[in-house]
């Protein structure tokens, strides 16, 4: 029972002591954080927009997306997703709740903050990416 205290102490002696301190100093770029937010307007059964549509628009580093005329169960909660991988931007639409026998018309908006300068294609689905919804190229300048 000694010899394993005594080879446990050892060890952890060896491991807190064997290692060194990087003391060189490194470079490291603060980039904003994108972030990403979504509203989900309440059901209307007026609507300025015909049929389901989409409205995008680039201020500055953000991205706005309007989707319009989404119709659906009146009972649905729709909640914005996101994912970005290199020049790519993902926004899923997930439906939530529970289905009901009515339908209502939504608008949904999306907002992407804080993008680096660049080109960047757009992908908006539902659900998942099997059921593509809207896709097109935008630039941040």
């Amino acid at each position: 029972m000694k010899i394993n205290a005594l080879v446990f102490f050892l060890l952890c002696g060896i491991v807190l002591f064997g290692c060194s301190k990087n003391d060189d100093p490194t470079e490291t770029a603060t980039t904003p954080a994108t972030t990403f937010s979504y509203y989900q307007f309440p059901c209307s059964n007026e609507s300025t927009a015909k049929g389901d549509s989409f409205a995008i628009y680039v201020q500055d580093n953000d991205v706005l997306i309007w989707h319009y005329n989404l119709v659906t169960s009146c009972c649905d909660t729709i909640r914005g997703e996101f994912k970005q991988s290199a020049e790519t931007l993902k926004v899923y639409e997930k439906y939530d709740g529970v289905v009901c026998y009515c339908l209502c018309s939504f608008t949904l908006s999306y907002k992407i903050d804080d993008l680096n300068p660049g080109s960047y294609f757009l992908k908006i689905f539902a659900e998942t990416d099997s059921f593509l919804l809207k896709d097109t190229t935008i630039v941040i300048p």
